[in-house]
């Protein structure tokens, strides 16, 4: 025996005994990792049968989202996740036959109902599992895809009908209707709020999930593999991605889960720009991206960039509420009133903002020109992407200061702290449309 041919039997043995395992614990969390360990097995046996594309499906589209499904099932349902006796195998005899059965009922059904099926697999070995595996993938992803948003889309519609029956439980069984009580109906429509919330944030979970997925396959698609940065379509895709991976990082911290719509819809717009504008085709980086500077300066610049757009996010609907409440037009039970204090919404942005400035710092002024010099041979050349950067900072730097030390607060800060923004923004976009050809990052136009 090869030790190819041992690999596939260890990961066969992994595969069927994880699956069992499945089947028989009594904990709900312990059979989704379990089923992890299933399908990852798969994938190896994929791997050992030269089959890396049907491999990286199975990971994306099986683990990737079926199994983050049932977990985040089981999160926003609030299922019990430790042991329970009400799982426990109690007829495991009959409970294997019944599963043979209906597998072999699943294979003579899909047997019979595909025999006269055949795929076009053009001149390559027919029967290998590379070629007929890409066969069908190539042609059946996007429908796969489609499907894991319709179960996403059933596990909304489960939760909220299993809440529409919680709340029709509470009733009498006789059917007669309680007195009506104020306290019940805000405390349902609490409950209603706090529901749609974890809905909204598995699926901000889930999306952040996804774009890193498609960042790092942007990467894989090049030949060679690099970094996913060496234009403004693939900068734009990683900012936006800082941008949710900040909001979910300080969002238990500074409790924003307020902002939630506020960043998701920001992100939408921002991606659906970058597709229809930005786009261009995976190719090689040029020579001046090839250090490992880049990777830690545009890493760094992507953090500050995301923890500066939530600031600036906060510090908008901060203007908003603050006019609104001013002109009496705050309307009870609105977007706008069930945000924090104004006070609460200005600390908020100047802290996120306050946190991102040091890294900026780094990124613009240290690791940019220490890259700088691998690149074109000086620390500091002018360029006017460099010269923005500068002036970026020195915003910021006349925010952070003036709000610490000077005691400014509401709209004059904010409106530094936006302005702040809007030249990143300029920096990031605008430097590479009205110079072009006449800036050292010409390469990143496109």
């Amino acid at each position: 025996m090869s030790w190819v041919e041992a690999i596939f039997v260890l990961l066969s043995l992994v595969a069927l005994g994880s699956a069992l395992l499945v089947v028989t614990t009594p904990h709900l969390v312990h059979a989704a990792l379990w089923l992890v360990v299933t399908l990852g097995s798969v994938a190896g046996i994929f791997l050992v049968l030269a089959a890396e594309f049907v491999a990286w499906v199975q990971v994306l589209i099986y683990v990737g989202a079926v199994v983050v499904l049932l977990l985040f099932a089981l999160m926003l349902t609030r299922a019990p996740t430790g042991r329970q006796a009400d799982l426990t195998v109690r007829r495991a005899a009959p409970a294997a036959l019944v599963a043979g059965l209906v597998g072999v009922l699943l294979a003579v059904t899909v047997v019979a109902g595909f025999r006269d099926v055949r795929l076009d697999l053009g001149n390559t070995l027919v029967g290998t599992a590379e070629t007929t595996g890409t066969a069908i993938f190539t042609l059946w992803v996007l429908p796969f895809e489609v499907l894991s948003v319709l179960l996403l889309a059933a596990l909304v519609g489960a939760i909220v009908l299993s809440r529409l029956r919680a709340d029709l439980s509470g009733a009498d069984v006789a059917g007669t209707t309680p007195p009506p009580d104020n306290s019940a109906d805000v405390e349902q429509r609490e409950l209603r709020v706090e529901t749609w919330g974890r809905i909204g944030l598995a699926l901000t979970v889930l999306g952040c999930a996804r774009h890193f997925l498609g960042l790092v396959s942007r990467g894989l698609a090049s030949d060679p593999i690099r970094v996913p940065w060496g234009n403004m379509y693939e900068f734009t895709l990683a900012g936006t991605f800082g941008v949710s991976v900040m909001y979910l990082a300080l969002m238990k911290r500074y409790h924003l889960r307020w902002m939630g719509v506020v960043v998701t819809g920001f992100l939408v717009v921002v991606l659906m720009l970058d597709q229809l504008v930005l786009y261009t085709d995976a190719g090689p980086l040029v020579p001046a991206l090839h250090s490992y500077w880049l990777v830690i300066h545009v890493l760094a610049a992507v953090v500050a960039s995301g923890a500066f757009a939530v600031g600036a996010l906060a510090l908008g609907l901060f203007l908003v509420k603050d006019r609104a409440t001013r002109r009496g037009r705050l309307r009870p039970g609105g977007y706008l009133s069930r945000l924090p204090s104004v006070e609460s919404l200005e600390r908020v942005g100047y802290r996120v903002n306050a946190f991102g400035f040091p890294i900026w710092t780094f990124a613009a002024l240290v690791a940019g020109p220490i890259w700088a010099e691998y690149a074109w041979g000086s620390y500091w050349n002018w360029d006017p992407k460099e010269v923005w950067a500068f002036i970026t900072w020195v915003i910021y730097a006349a925010y952070l200061h003036a709000r610490a030390t000077a005691g400014w607060k509401g709209k004059a800060a904010a409106a530094i702290a936006l302005v702040g923004f809007a030249s990143l923004l300029f920096n990031f976009v605008g430097i590479n449309f009205f110079f072009g050809g006449g800036s050292l990052h010409s390469y990143a136009g496109g």
